[in-house]
Formats: structure tokens, sequence, C-alpha cells
């Protein structure tokens, strides 16, 4: 698809009411299982269908319900989908991971007909702010934490690989083509990718000095070259076969709590301020953001959907989704 983006009215394209403050929301990232939506709130962990028009998906949505999984935890912080995820294969399954003010990782499996199975995953002595499976096999979890360690683990919970890091961990992620490797952000401002293979730092960015604070970072899901973190009131993006330090800075009025690539384009990126309570959306191609949509309460970072250039974020009980246009 070429063309430029068209700025896109704040007011949301599809909203779907929760029985719940939302405190995170994730599109199934994997082809297989990308018309699947999770949402969680205080409760429990909702599970959908949201299927929209092939060709306009602004034009409607259907979001069905297919399971609730009741939590004892009173917020969760993270959640992150599982590759082996599909309601294509026999039996159909949903397995995914989520956190929250326990410390603990809880790894939920369903195979939509008899009980759920939940495994309670101890080992970190903090918050745990994100996780990421493996998006190969899904046979491998890693998290990070407030403890300051990034761990890897197996799906029976054992520990199989504990880096140490220098500040909290706020952001991890594996990358589709690059599965042996693994970024690490820390709040003091330092991006690092390890080498699951030797255990070591192959490359390590940095965009900060002094007292900067890092909240979020993403790795662009269609290019492993390039990265991008708010810092503050900056966001940042990295090629990381050019320099160290970044190709581009944006300021920004507040804080950047949440950042995300856009799956579909990888010219987007949606940012979340809690601040401001603000949902926008930038395209590298454009000085102006295309999406500037304030909200009541922003309660949950933004997510995308995999095929549409269709972005969602919980706002208290609601998820607002928009749907971005091209001219």
């Amino acid at each position: 698809m070429t063309g430029s983006w068209t700025e896109t009215e704040k007011s949301s394209t599809l909203t779907i009411p929760c029985n719940g403050v939302v405190h995170v929301v994730e599109f199934s990232p994997y082809v297989w299982s990308d018309k699947v939506l999770a949402f969680g709130t205080d409760s429990n962990v909702c599970v959908g269908l949201c299927n929209f028009q092939e060709d306009h998906p602004e034009g409607g949505y259907e979001f069905e319900s297919l399971r609730v999984f009741p939590h004892n935890v009173s917020r969760l912080t993270a959640f992150a989908w599982s590759p082996e995820t599909s309601l294509a294969t026999v039996p159909q399954l949903l397995r995914f991971c989520v956190t929250g003010n326990n410390f603990k990782l809880m790894l939920f499996t369903s195979y939509l007909a008899d009980d759920d199975a939940v495994k309670v995953i101890e080992g970190h002595t903090e918050y745990v702010n994100s996780i990421a499976f493996d998006p190969d096999s899904g046979r491998r979890m890693a998290s990070v934490s407030d403890d300051c360690t990034c761990r890897l683990w197996d799906l029976d919970g054992e520990e199989l690989v504990r880096f140490s890091l220098a500040s909290p961990g706020m952001s991890v992620k594996w990358h589709l083509k690059e599965m042996q490797k693994l970024m690490v952000a820390e709040r003091h401002g330092s991006i690092r990718i390890f080498s699951l293979d030797t255990e070591r730092i192959v490359a390590s960015l940095r965009a900060t000095s002094g007292t900067a604070v890092l909240l979020t970072a993403d790795w662009c899901p269609t290019n492993p070259n390039l990265l991008c973190a708010g810092i503050d009131s900056t966001w940042h993006v990295w090629d990381i076969t050019k320099s160290s330090q970044p190709i581009s800075s944006h300021a920004y009025q507040k804080s950047v709590r949440h950042i995300r690539w856009g799956i579909s384009d990888s010219s987007l990126l949606a940012i979340g301020d809690w601040r401001t309570k603000q949902l926008i959306v930038y395209s590298l191609r454009s000085p102006r953001p295309v999406l500037m949509a304030p909200l009541p309460v922003l309660s949950s970072a933004p997510c995308w959907h995999h095929r549409f250039p269709i972005v969602a974020i919980g706002t208290d009980r609601n998820i607002h989704i928009w749907s971005l246009q091209k001219r």
C-alpha cells in the first residue's frame, strides 16, 4: 500500500464496553490468530474474536467472547500472547501469560473444552513490567522486572537464564527474524540486545544521560534493525546498523509512557501518555501526527492489529479502536 496517511478523527471508530477497568489489551500479533483479542481487568482476562470487514475494517466489526479467565491479581501490568495460540487447529488452543502486583507470571492454557489450566511462575521479587514469548516455538518466555533482572523461563516455570541489569527492566522483546536475540530496555535509558546463543551483549544503545527515565521501548516487527523508545518527553528511533545513537529524536509535550510499533505498517508508531490522557499515532513519513485522540483516561498500553492499520487502547471500562486510512 502506498500513499500518505490521512489525519484520523479524534473519536474512535469502534468501542467495546468492558465489565471493569481495562489494564491490558492485546491483539494476537500472529497471522494464524490475528482475530483474537484479549483484555484484562481487575478480576479476569476476557478473550474473544474481533472480526473486521476484510476490505473496509473501519466499516464495522463483531466481537464474540470466547472465554473468561478469572485471576486473583488486583492490577495486571503486562500481557503476552503465545505463538501456539490458534483457532485453526484441532484442538483449538489459547495460551497467554499475564503478570500483576503479585510479582508472579501466570501462564494460562485453554483448549476451549475442559477446565483451563494456569501455571504460576515465581522468582521475581518486584513488579514485572514486560513479558515476551519466543515467537518461533512459544516454548520459552522472557520477563523483565523492577528487581533489575531479565529472566528466561520454560513453560514448566523453570528459570533457564538470568541477566543482571543495571536498573529496572521496562521492556523485553523477541524478534521473529532474529529469534536468538532478545531486546532489553532499562529504566536508566539503555537498550541492549543479548545473544541467547552466547548470553552476551551484541548491541548497546543509549540516548540519555543524568536523570532521564526510559519507560517504554519496542522493536520494529518487520525490520530487526529498527528500535524505538520513549525517554522522558522524547521518543527516539535507532537503526543499529548505523550508530548506537538515535537516527531521529522527536520532542513531545509530556512523558511518553507507552510506545508501540505498527505491525501492518512499520512507519506507524502509537504513543500513550497517561499525563495528558492522549493516544497519539505518528508516521515516520510525516511531520504531523496521524491521530491525536484526547480521552477521559488511558488505562492500558496501545496495541496494533496484525493485518490492518488498526490501533486499540483501554480507557477505563472501554476499549477504543481506530482504523487509520491512506489517501
